[in-house]
């Protein structure tokens, strides 16, 4: 699984992006110097040009944009490629040229290969080809001197500067996971923060909404005056439908309502949605649908109800009788559908 970016260590360490290059830039011509001027008597030779493009190949898949830690066929293409490294230094490696160290460049340039690996988070797999390099440092040493101590001479440097190159990573990576946990709660900390602010400007706008709704004829009524039964039933209908028909309380079906009203029509909204709100899109949709069939609604009553279907939700309308008119959100009415034979709410019944 590929960690989210702001998770990569990497990325705070210098060896992922554009640091990353500047860094492999550097590497390249300090070991193109090793190679062309401390590699004498073997500078120039086959071999060291092979083992430079090794080490120059891991370095770039190193350098190269990835997630950390790296993907494992990575990991194994720096490890044969360090190994190879090794092997052809070896190949050509005399035994009696002092210091001997001089055309060894290759165990450092590997080695530093792998001190990034451990900081890109494989430091088991950067221990195995170090163990890997020791061996061929003790194999060569059997073969050509019959005793081990020339190869471990070479080699045990780069094994001491790994473990302080480990310890390093380590402490770095326990770093990072205190980070990423503080991070987090400051991301679960400011989500929290802007859903309790989300809902103070909610309720913030709902009471705005009924205080001018409410307010003029609660002001009249303060003040002595009679209210008119009318207004007040009006204001109960329109106060009901912002409780009960949240989603369906937009406009231009609110006008649409007010007019059904005062024809006589005891309209009720009922939004069953729950806690899936519509988009805005989705709610005019439905609101011009439901005003115009509202217009032309003949009855004494009227209810107009929204809920989940199958598909999306689903808006009808229906008379003391039934189901006059039903539309499913983000559909198109076409001839013959079910929609479309609730055309007409003043004769049309749902089949």
């Amino acid at each position: 699984m590929t960690p989210h970016p702001d998770r990569d260590i990497g990325l705070y360490l210098g060896v992922v992006g554009r640091w990353a290059w500047v860094l492999f830039g550097v590497y390249c011509a300090v070991y193109l110097a090793m190679a062309v001027i401390g590699g004498a008597p073997t500078a120039g030779a086959p071999v060291t040009a092979v083992s430079l493009g090794c080490v120059i190949l891991g370095a770039l898949l190193i350098a190269s944009p990835s997630p950390t830690p790296l993907p494992w066929w990575r990991v194994g293409a720096i490890g044969i490629l360090g190994i190879g490294a090794v092997l052809v230094m070896y190949s050509d490696l005399p035994t009696r040229l002092e210091p001997l160290q001089v055309v060894t460049w290759q165990l450092g340039a590997v080695n530093f290969i792998l001190f990034v690996l451990e900081l890109r988070g494989r430091i088991l797999a950067a221990w195995v080809i170090t163990t890997a390099v020791l061996a061929i440092s003790v194999g060569w040493s059997l073969l050509r001197t019959g005793a081990p101590w020339l190869g471990v001479n070479l080699s045990y440097g780069q094994a001491v500067s790994l473990v302080a190159g480990t310890i390093f990573a380590i402490g770095l990576q326990r770093a990072a996971r205190l980070i990423f946990a503080q991070q987090d709660a400051e991301r679960a900390r400011a989500a929290e923060e802007a859903a309790l602010k989300a809902g103070d400007e909610h309720r913030a706008a709902e009471l705005a909404d009924v205080r001018s709704l409410a307010g003029p004829l609660l002001q009249r009524i303060a003040a002595g005056e009679d209210a008119d039964p009318t207004e007040a039933l009006a204001l109960e209908a329109a106060l009901r439908d912002r409780i009960r028909g949240r989603a369906l309380a937009v406009e231009p079906l609110l006008s649409a309502l007010e007019r059904a009203r005062a024809r006589g029509v005891d309209a009720l909204l009922l939004d069953d949605l729950g806690d899936r709100p519509l988009s805005a899109r989705q709610s005019a949709e439905v609101a011009h649908w439901c005003a115009e069939r509202l217009e032309v609604l003949a009855g004494p009553r009227a209810t107009i109800r929204i809920a989940p279907g199958e598909g999306g939700p689903v808006v009808s309308i229906a008379d003391a009788d039934g189901i006059v008119g039903e539309h499913e959100v983000g559909s198109r009415d076409q001839p013959g559908s079910a929609d479309a034979a609730r055309r007409d709410p003043r004769g049309a019944r749902a089949s």
